[in-house]
Formats: C-alpha cells, structure tokens, sequence
C-alpha cells in the first residue's frame, strides 16, 4: 500500500470555504509547491502578502491561477509564472483561500530541490466504521516523535506507535459522547474535543487530565474539529459554524465568531 507523501496531517476546509494565513516565513528557491487535494468544485487560490499582511502586486489572489484536482508537487501560478525569485529572502506571508480542499504540505523550491519519486511503501493500518455509524472518518494527530493519537469508534483515544502503527502506546476513555477534534501541543500533551462540546487536555501518554470543561463548544453545539496555532492555542470549530478560539487552561482567548463564506 503507498501512503501519500505528508499525508497523515491535513488543513481541511469544507465547502463553505474559509482561509489560512502563515506567519511570516523567509524562504529560499524560486517556486512554492503544494501538497494538496481538492473534492468537489474544490479550489485553491494562494496569495503572498509582506510581513505587514499587506497583499504583493503580483501575487494576489486575484493573480493567482486556480489551483485544483489532486497534486503532491504543484507549482503555484501567478498569471502564468511560477517565478518567485524575487521574493526570495525577504518575509513574506503565504494566505491561502480554500473551498472543499486539504492541504497538506507546501514547500518552497529551486533547481537544487530533489526531485520527488514518489512515496514509500509502508503497511497501512485501517480503521472501519461500525455499521450504522455516522461517522466517514476519524480524527487523528501526530506527535513531535511520531506517534500517532487516533480516535476510536468505541469513544476512546489511542497512541500508536511503531513504523506499522501495531503496537499501543497508551489509550484513553471511554468518553460520553463521539470524539471529533484532536490536537497536539508543543510539548506532545493532548486535546481532545467531542460532539457533545466537552474538551480534555492529557498528558502526553494519555494517563493524565491537565485540564477539561463541558459545553465548551457554547449552548447547544459541540466541536466539529480542533486545531493547534503556533502559540498553542486551541482553534475549535463548532458544529454549528462558530470558531472559538481557547487557551491551554481552557479560558476563551478571543471572541467567538461565525466562520464567513469567502
């Protein structure tokens, strides 16, 4: 079985579309490639903005070229040119626009890039609904030595470890409702989110509860999925469209806010 180059992790936007900005990044090479995949009527357009978030003539998303379908090493076009040498060196920001589309790497490169082969081939380990289950597929996170935290239908948490993910680290649960978000920390610890709007952060083997809270999500609502920010922040996206945004202590960092159709 061939497992996709960087494809255990993803930025997943749905079709409601939404955007994802970097911080700034100095960079070397002359083109940005993607890793990405795109559903239905999925798009990518990439922007590159200066280090005060203020777009480049050039490279806005208006230049860009529409990016979609399925790629591991697309070089990104503005207005017919993949050219960014003369950015080279100096900050930039990357802002991605997306609508049904994941991404899961990008990288910059330059003639004296390797050239990508293709991935290895690795045993891979699936995880089958139960049958009657809602469910399409389960989150999962990685930690900064490989292992992987994996969801369960049975409403436990797994770390895997091991190149063929057979042997089990460490396990938790039962929870009370379907897990739905999980995340990982700087320092490996783990966020788990659920359906029902409860959010628990463990220690990096699962044993302890750092911290937790119910109806984190607000009245009503419960996590769709979690992401992690640079500053080890929570990201939490509810099931019904809002984005709060929480601390490691759980307190709420940001207002919450509606998601915005792009």
């Amino acid at each position: 079985v061939q497992q996709r180059l960087d494809g255990f992790v993803s930025a997943d936007v749905d079709y409601q579309g939404g955007f994802i900005t970097t911080p700034p990044i100095t960079f070397s090479g002359d083109r940005l490639e993607l890793n990405y995949t795109c559903g239905a009527q999925g798009t990518i357009f990439v922007e590159l903005r200066d280090a005060n978030d203020v777009p480049i003539p050039g490279f806005t998303l208006g230049d860009c070229e529409e990016v979609s379908g399925d790629d591991v090493a697309w070089d990104v076009r503005w207005r017919g040119s993949a050219d960014l040498s003369s950015l080279a060196e100096r900050p930039i920001k990357i802002h991605f626009k997306m609508r049904n589309a994941k991404l899961y790497a990008f990288q910059f490169v330059g003639s004296d890039t390797p050239q990508f082969n293709g991935p290895p081939n690795i045993p891979a380990r699936s995880i089958t609904p139960a049958e009657g289950s809602a469910h399409g597929s389960l989150p999962f996170a990685v930690q900064s030595n490989g292992n992987i935290v994996v969801a369960k239908l049975d409403r436990y948490v797994e770390i895997r470890g091991g190149d063929e993910l057979s042997s089990q680290v460490a396990a938790a649960g039962r929870f009370a409702s379907d897990i739905t978000g999980l995340g990982v920390l700087s320092d490996d610890a783990v966020v788990i989110g659920t359906a029902d709007g409860e959010i628990q952060i463990r220690s990096p083997d699962l044993s302890e509860v750092i911290a937790a809270g119910g109806g984190l999500a607000g009245l009503g609502d419960g996590v769709a999925s979690l992401a992690i920010d640079g500053e080890d922040q929570i990201l939490m996206k509810t099931k019904l469209g809002n984005l709060r945004v929480l601390t490691r202590t759980l307190q709420e960092a940001a207002p919450s806010r509606k998601i915005t159709t792009p």
